[in-house]
């Protein structure tokens, strides 16, 4: 049974070797590489050109200019990219720059896949306790968060819900592209509402804003996740605030393009939070959730079992509850939905981190991703196919 889960129809299988994947080598190797699968939902014409991380921003801007084909964003000089519709000749023009195009690869369709359950969300009352049985109770600090800004990578934010009390703002829209980051599909509102609502929220008192990269359907762009990810580092680069999360409740199969903006996010000191993925399989070939700084998320059920969808493995961190998880939803101030999915057990991880770092201060990535592992409870969920036992856990009380 699929969860709703942002997935990117993508299958670029470790480091691109898959005999569906184009990779050019070889008699092309004057050209930087095109990256490309061809089973995906390619979007015809559009593609990313990634700029070498030695090359200035300067020079980054000056081509991005000079060919004209849409939108540039970077993380400082580490990840430079800009993305749009290219012509078949310009194409080739561009990859023969490999002296500052470090990779171009095909733009492609990102989607979510919804399914409803019935029964009411349990998360909050399993993640402060070490062992079964719950007591139905969540215990928390009362500072819940306070001061720390989650950004919710998704598909917007229904602000008007009165369970976020005006705690929930409007980022950046990159799938329409304005600053209207309302969701008009229901996913990242849920996801905020397990971070940070009144009632459903780990982190009752913390900030959200929304970064829309996916539409009213659920589909969006690969260049637009990358371009809110580097929206969401640029935005804690200029900040005095420094208390910075990323909840990214989506993902797919291998690529470059998102997961060398997550490392650069991370680099720049933001905690990336990011789902394994729904799929039942290896999350090592999944991005982002192979991107080694990040926290990568599994589902765990009520009976502390991996989730029957839940991707697993090497490549992941830590288990959340992700199995009939109720939340906040769209239609109403008041409106709530019950789902499952890895999707949401990556947001109460990213509640937790917040109530970390409300409590602590600014932390790197590095000290959040090693306490959430420290405070894990260790060795009780079932059928972990070879990933981490640990069980996300909220000292936090």
């Amino acid at each position: 049974m699929k969860a709703l889960y942002a997935i990117l129809t993508l299958a670029l299988f470790a480091a691109a070797a898959s005999a569906n994947v184009h990779h050019e080598t070889e008699q092309e190797e004057f050209l930087a590489p095109l990256i490309q699968n061809y089973d995906a939902e390619i979007i015809p014409g559009q593609y990313i050109v990634v700029f070498r991380p030695d090359v200035s921003m300067a020079d980054a801007r000056v081509f991005a200019d000079s060919i004209s084909i849409g939108r540039f964003f970077s993380v400082g000089r580490e990840f430079k990219a800009v993305a749009g519709f290219i012509p078949e000749g310009l194409l080739d023009r561009i990859r023969a720059r490999s002296d500052i195009v470090d990779y171009v690869e095909a733009d492609q369709i990102v989607r979510i896949d919804a399914i409803t359950q019935n029964n009411a969300t349990w998360g909050l009352d399993r993640i402060d306790q070490r062992n079964l049985p719950m007591n139905t109770k969540y215990s928390y600090y009362n500072h819940a968060g306070a001061g720390v800004n989650v950004y919710v990578v998704d598909t917007g934010i229904n602000n008007a819900h009165t369970d976020f009390g005006g705690r929930s703002v409007n980022g950046y829209n990159f799938h329409g592209g304005n600053s209207n980051a309302n969701d008009d599909n229901g996913h990242g509102t849920h996801c905020a509402g397990t971070i940070g609502s009144a009632t459903w929220g780990v982190a009752k008192k913390s900030s959200l804003i929304g970064v829309k990269v996916l539409g009213a359907n659920g589909s969006g762009s690969l260049s637009n996740v990358a371009a809110g990810v580097s929206w969401v580092a640029e935005q804690h680069k200029k900040s005095s605030n420094k208390k910075t999360i990323a909840s990214m409740s989506l993902g797919g199969g291998a690529n470059n393009t998102v997961d060398d903006a997550v490392r650069a996010a991370i680099n720049a000191g933001v905690s990336v939070i990011v789902a394994s993925g729904n799929d039942n399989r290896d999350a090592c070939n999944s991005s982002p959730a192979r991107v080694t700084n990040a926290v990568t998320v599994n589902a765990s059920d009520r009976n502390d079992a991996r989730a029957s969808f839940s991707n697993w493995g090497t490549c992941t961190d830590i288990f959340a509850p992700g199995v009939s998880i109720t939340s906040t939803w769209i239609g109403s101030p008041s409106a709530t939905k019950t789902i499952s999915g890895t999707s949401m057990a990556t947001p109460h991880v990213a509640g937790v981190a917040a109530l970390m770092m409300g409590q602590s201060g600014s932390l790197s990535p590095s000290t959040v991703k090693n306490n959430l592992i420290n405070n894990s409870t260790k060795n009780v969920i079932t059928d972990v196919k070879g990933s981490p036992n640990r069980l996300l856990y909220s000292p936090y009380a």
